[in-house]
């Protein structure tokens, strides 16, 4: 959960990025390698744990039919 302000001692890490990091990253513009390699987001603490995170996520396409004929 994200609260302004306020870190989570216990995260196991902490993704640091501007704003237009993660505008460029959502509009397919980046990925989170380049960002990575580029220096605009820094993986704080376990990466491991973000890599086993980011393995959970899954790509989809935003175009699928909802109803079919």
């Amino acid at each position: 959960n994200y609260t302004i302000g306020q870190l989570n001692d216990r995260a196991d890490a902490t993704i640091v990025m501007a704003r237009t990091t993660l505008d460029d990253i959502n509009l397919g513009q980046a990925t989170i390698e380049q960002a990575i390699v580029n220096g605009d987001m820094q993986v704080v603490g376990d990466e491991e744990a973000f890599a086993s995170f980011l393995s959970l996520l899954d790509v989809f396409d935003p175009y699928f039919n909802i109803v079919t004929p």
